[in-house]
């Protein structure tokens, strides 16, 4: 991270108080989504042409069929919250995103941006190959995919925001919550023209927020992405759907 990038944090999520205006925020999901809302859209739409100039400079874009609009913003709050916590989607449960909806054939990229890294990061876990079509379907609740761990092997991986992360949907992970400063990252899922046998169809709504790659590369340059939503209207609850609606308009 540059060293403007760490004087920003220090200033801004280093305080008690600070981290808990963020964690207030009435945009805010209990998994720490920030979602964008008609008040805060233009700066949605100007960090969304930064990601795109990242990932077009590192050449990942060559390899993205469809993706995700709009990215993933989110502060993840430090301490476990039992009631937060104990929710059937709440992502400090071991989980794929296949069992909230996500399609199989994705690609998950996570970029850390700051907080403590170390105690409030994510554990992964590969499970048995040959349970795939056990990942592939969407559940009602996290917990019960929880049987699949006691095949898979776990991965002792620190985040580093001098990296960003690829992740295969059928990756076993979840959140750690140890303390410390909360963790702010920015991620969002992109499909590719490949195929495999484990790219089965998941029946699920969030298909319709995976727009072509080309049309997404233009949000924050030539097209904005739009909302009518208030700053405290969110839907997290309703099984395979996102807690959104967008739309995008020419510029």
């Amino acid at each position: 991270m540059s060293e403007c990038y760490k004087d920003v944090y220090l200033r801004t999520y280093s305080s008690d108080y600070n981290s808990q205006r963020v964690i207030n925020l009435p945009n805010r999901t209990p998994n720490g989504l920030i979602l964008p809302k008609r008040q805060n859209l233009l700066a949605y739409n100007y960090l969304h042409g930064v990601i795109v100039d990242l990932i077009e400079y590192i050449g990942l874009h060559k390899h993205i069929d469809k993706i995700h609009n709009p990215i993933n913003i989110r502060y993840v709050e430090s301490k476990p919250n039992e009631v937060v916590d104990s929710r059937p989607f709440s992502s400090t449960k071991w989980h794929t995103d296949c069992w909230n909806g996500e399609p199989a054939n994705t690609v998950m990229v996570f970029v850390p941006v700051c907080g403590d890294l170390i105690k409030n990061g994510i554990s992964f876990c590969e499970p048995n190959p040959n349970e795939f079509m056990e990942i592939a379907k969407v559940l009602k609740d996290y917990f019960e995919g929880s049987h699949l761990l006691e095949q898979s092997k776990h991965y002792d991986i620190f985040l580093d925001n001098e990296f960003l992360y690829l992740t295969d949907p059928y990756l076993l992970h979840k959140t750690v919550k140890k303390g410390g400063s909360g963790r702010l990252s920015i991620d969002f899922r992109f499909t590719t023209s490949y195929q495999c046998f484990t790219d089965v169809e998941v029946s699920s709504k969030r298909y319709e927020n995976y727009i072509p790659y080309s049309e997404w590369a233009k949000i924050g340059k030539s097209k904005l992405l739009c909302s009518n939503l208030n700053i405290d209207e969110f839907n997290e609850g309703e099984i395979n759907s996102y807690a959104g609606k967008y739309t995008t308009i020419d510029i």
